[in-house]
This record gives structure tokens, C-alpha cells and sequence, in this order.
């Protein structure tokens, strides 16, 4: 496959094992280590799904994707990852998103990708 990913994630081994297993799938990763860093790489790049965690510093997943669309327009197809199930507030704006409740397995995550990629 030749789609392009980015994974946003504040914790590195987190990052680092999805990169691996979804470049091992054929994917194309970049990884960004918190929201500021993935909202410059989302205006500078163009990816065909973003898979982050809800809960970083500077700006939240939710935060970067919801700024990422209202500054280029382009609405992400994107994974969000949490600890928790999202609230209305959390989901506001990203109703296209998939979200998954840690813990997420690598396959699991796999197929979450493909399913995004339709």
C-alpha cells in the first residue's frame, strides 16, 4: 500500500511500535510527538489518515485535528486513541473519526486503517 500515515503520540514507544508495525503492513509512517508538531506536519503534508491520542501537551488530539481542518479545510480521515470512550464534547467536529479505547492491539490497529482507507 502505498498510503501515506501520520501517528501523533506524546509517549515515543507508543509512537515507535505502531510505525514499525504499520510500515511492516506497507504503509508510508511519519510520527509526530505531540499535537503542535502533528498540526505543522498535517498543514505541511498531505496524509491519508492520522492516528493520534486524545491526550497530549500543547494541544489535544481532537484540538489538532479540529485546527488542522479549519486551517486547510480538508477533512482528515483519522484514528483517535484514548483511555476512554470520547464525550459529546470530545467527538464535536470529528464524528468521521474512529475512535478506540486503549488498550488497542497492533492488528487491531491494522484493521482500523484499512477500514479508514475503505
Amino acid at each position: 500500500m502505498n498510503a501515506r500515515l501520520l501517528v501523533v503520540d506524546d509517549e515515543a514507544a507508543l509512537a515507535a511500535a505502531a510505525a514499525q508495525r504499520l510500515t511492516e503492513e506497507g504503509f508510508h509512517v511519519e510520527i509526530a510527538h505531540d499535537g503542535e508538531e502533528g498540526l505543522e506536519k498535517l498543514l505541511a503534508g498531505a496524509y491519508d489518515v492520522v492516528i493520534t491520542d486524545v491526550s497530549m501537551p500543547i494541544l489535544t488530539g481532537p484540538e489538532m485535528l479540529s485546527r488542522a481542518q479549519a486551517q486547510s479545510g480538508k477533512l482528515q480521515r483519522c484514528i483517535i486513541i484514548g483511555g476512554y470512550a470520547p464525550d459529546a464534547g470530545a467527538a464535536a467536529g470529528l464524528e468521521h473519526a474512529r475512535w478506540m479505547v486503549r488498550p488497542v492491539s497492533l492488528p487491531d490497529l491494522v484493521d482500523a486503517v484499512k477500514d479508514q482507507l475503505g
